[in-house]
């Protein structure tokens, strides 16, 4: 027989609530998530200014500067391997445009990496690639502004800390088609024509696309700008079709680039209608040079432009565009190999493991929590905090919480240790857009407020001691009119679509804490609290630590038998509770705990290796639900 080493192996039961810490663990929250760079190893750190010259920008680097700003002196960062990552996304850009207007498109090669909701507000309006237009913008909706930008010659607008880049193009498609069929027609009309303004026809065969559509407005322009070349340089005829080669007209169609975009085409169109039909004035044009240089016998009166300019400004002062984006996302195969790195890493862990990106499917929670599960095996027991997807734009409470139940329903949560938990989304103060107030999902407050208390603290307890109360001093729910705001979820659906609730302790609903802090554990599990969750894991852990303690320790048989003595069992016992009880007993995190050695334990022979334990833990009691009476007394 293979000699197999010694070992321990504690396994937590579950069921037992059915029949009938210390100061918070040592070390550092963990935070899992994505951010803009940095290397995929563990990061300890006290300052919020190191995670971000680190890791740049992102969800994960959010959470982790709101942990260290508002809760824990110290956390450790993970970055997720970005490869195979679910890109964030544009919602649906809303444009308010006083004139003609312009478009806005979210560049696909930019896309956004965080939650926000950006605005950009024009403060000085004018003309797309031309300078004068100004700006300011708003990442969280409105509350907080830029200061005023200048655009310059730009066509796109790139928004800090992930929150996208914005292609700007003028919106006056129908317009630049009006104008530049206009264009081709009187230009064709003045190449082909004589009469008083040309001694002879010119004759060149001329072909300009007709334009019908963006591509061929920029063939069109191309074709103008070619012919035109040719034709306003002819002298040769008898007579001569110009009375000189219109060096003016040259020299300025010679200076215009063909366009590659509808905005260049747009001021293509009006610099070459300038330069040949002219701005109104005798010999501004090559149509009406006549007079001070002899190009034709007179004004071309016929062959003259009656359309509208394609755009006189793009953009006017107050025009502005708005939107939604979405976080990048992590793909579920790279979270799971940073969770077990987090249970091969040699860094402390405190017992609290926040992962920030959606959570938005049945099947990654089951990966998740089989990970966890995983870093369980090095006795580095964790419970998980993270979260939902928050509201949709538009979608109602009801749907956000119909879409909850569907994509975790409870059906699938038979055999869940109770590991994972999640919560939904509300408005807290962001770290990088300082000043401003920014959708997060409460798993912000919720995981780093958990690290620092006691194990067997109850959510709704912790949560309503300072210094971050979930209402007036950090999450917002509401506007100022008590509308629930729209990626926001309401205390009173958010028992229904997520485990982690919220609870308003006051009429006024002034404050909003933690309500039962429920896992995705199966109805009926006593796993289905964190804090009877971490309790387990504690004690687990401590039982570890002092039965390793006895391993190849002497003990008495039974007499005439391989199991061990009674009186020893009864010893060991009494030693292993007392050591549990001291921790936790003494400190109030459980009512009872004892350890119980079997007498059926093999201690002696040939295959003694199988030692027999049974511990069990009686939690303490909470005030949860209280209702009383008032009444006067004589």
């Amino acid at each position: 027989m293979a000699f197999q080493p010694p070992s321990i192996s504690i396994t937590t039961l579950d069921g037992g609530l059915s029949q009938g810490t210390v100061a918070a663990p040592d070390g550092p929250l963990w935070i899992l998530g994505m951010s803009s760079q940095g290397a995929l190893t563990p990061f300890n750190t006290s300052q919020p200014t190191d995670i971000t010259s680190t890791f740049g920008y992102g969800d994960g680097v959010e959470a982790s500067a709101f942990a260290l700003n508002n809760e824990l002196r110290s956390i450790t960062f993970l970055r997720v391997d970005p490869t195979d990552a679910i890109a964030g996304a544009y919602g649906s850009i809303t444009v308010e445009a006083a004139g003609a207007g312009y478009t806005v498109t979210g560049d696909a090669a930019a896309k956004p990496t965080d939650l926000w909701e950006p605005i950009v507000k024009f403060t000085a309006g004018g003309r797309l690639g031309a300078s004068g237009i100004k700006y300011k913008y708003s990442l969280d909706n409105g509350t907080k502004y830029s200061g005023e930008k200048e655009l310059g010659t730009a066509t796109s607008i790139t928004l800090p800390f992930g929150a996208g880049k914005y292609d700007l193009e003028g919106l006056e498609l129908d317009l630049l088609l009006d104008r530049l069929v206009d264009i081709r027609s009187e230009f064709l009309g003045h190449t082909g024509g004589t009469g008083t303004y040309h001694g002879s026809l010119d004759g060149g065969s001329y072909t300009v696309e007709a334009p019908v559509d963006d591509a061929t407005a920029l063939t069109c322009c191309a074709n103008l700008r070619t012919h035109a070349l040719t034709h306003v340089a002819k002298v040769s005829g008898s007579p001569a079709i110009h009375g000189a080669a219109d060096s003016a007209a040259v020299t300025a169609i010679t200076a215009l680039s063909n366009p590659s975009t509808r905005t260049e085409a747009i001021a293509f169109a009006e610099a070459f209608a300038a330069a040949f039909f002219g701005t109104g004035a005798a010999d501004s044009g090559h149509t009406v040079r006549y007079q001070l240089v002899s190009v034709h016998g007179a004004a071309d009166a016929t062959n003259v432009l009656t359309s509208d300019p394609a755009v006189l400004d793009d953009i006017k002062t107050n025009d502005l565009f708005y939107l939604g984006t979405t976080a990048k996302r992590w793909h579920i195969d790279k979270l799971v190999t940073a969770l077990l790195l987090v249970r091969d890493a040699t860094l402390p862990i405190n017992g609290v493991l926040e992962i920030v990106g959606n959570i938005n499917t049945n099947a990654e929670a089951s990966a998740i929590e089989d990970a966890l599960g995983q870093i369980a095996t090095k006795y580095r027991d964790v419970v998980a905090i993270g979260h939902f997807r928050p509201r949709n734009a538009g979608e109602t409470l009801q749907a956000y919480a119909d879409a909850f139940a569907a994509a975790h329903p409870l059906a699938s949560r038979s055999g869940r240790r109770g590991r994972l938990t999640l919560t939904a989304s509300g408005y807290l103060p962001s770290q990088q857009w300082v000043g401003g107030i920014s959708v997060r999902p409460m798993s912000f407050a919720v995981a780093p407020r958990l690290a620092r208390t006691r194990i067997s603290t109850n959510a709704i307890y912790a949560s309503a001691q300072p210094p971050v109360g979930f209402g007036t001093l950090s999450a917002v729910l509401r506007d100022s009119s008590s509308t629930v705001l729209p990626r926001a979820v309401d205390e009173t659906y958010a028992g229904v679509c997520t485990p982690v609730s919220l609870w308003a302790p006051l009429t006024d609903g002034s404050t909003v804490a933690m309500s039962r802090p429920v896992t995705l554990a199966e109805d009926g599990s006593d796993f289905s609290l964190i804090h009877y969750r971490r309790i387990l894991d504690a004690v687990r852990k401590s039982a570890y630590v002092s039965l390793k303690k006895r391993m190849g320790q002497g003990v008495a048989p039974k007499p005439g038998t391989v199991y061990i003595d009674p009186n020893e069992a009864k010893r060991v016992s009494s030693a292993e509770s007392k050591t549990l009880q001291d921790v936790y007993v003494k400190n109030g995190d459980v009512d009872a705990v004892r350890v119980v050695i079997l007498e059926t334990s093999v201690v002696s022979g040939a295959g003694a290796k199988v030692t027999y334990a049974q511990i069990f833990v009686r939690p303490i009691g909470y005030f949860e639900d209280i209702s009383a009476t008032l009444q006067f007394e004589l």
